[in-house]
């Protein structure tokens, strides 16, 4: 059982969501580490979940990003309305909001991103964990 303080130890967007949902091994691997170690969570922020939620049609797809995202090992990642400035640049950096707001998370929980698009986040602050295509 996952400790309800457990540090977040990654941060997945909307890609890595995706590769989850589509049976990908590597991503299915990643976050099984995650997922039996009591002392880490992983984290997503609403926006990634929404816009994840947002491209799937099959409900067996949709059945199983659900199932990841009440997962007790998951981590809700929110941000607060001073943090508008900060995320908006990194909208622009990263060229989406959802992006935006895994860079932001991972900066403030030091916490690396799972993505299949790791090339998007091309700054030297991130920590980025690439999945294969």
């Amino acid at each position: 059982m996952t400790q309800p303080n457990a540090p977040v130890r990654l941060i997945l967007d909307t890609s890595a969501l995706l590769a989850y949902v589509g049976l990908s091994v590597d991503a299915g691997e990643v976050l099984h580490e995650i997922m039996t170690d009591p002392g880490a969570r992983f984290g997503v922020p609403p926006v990634v979940a929404a816009r994840a939620m947002s491209v799937l049609w099959d409900d067996d797809d949709r059945a199983r990003l659900r199932d990841l995202l009440d997962h007790e090992s998951c981590a809700s990642i929110e941000l607060v309305s001073s943090d508008w400035m900060e995320l908006a640049w990194w909208d622009v950096v990263t060229g989406s909001d959802d992006r935006g707001a895994c860079a932001l998370a991972s900066i403030r929980l030091a916490a690396p991103i799972l993505s299949a698009e790791g090339h998007l986040y091309a700054h030297d602050d991130l920590l980025v964990i690439d999945l294969p295509r």
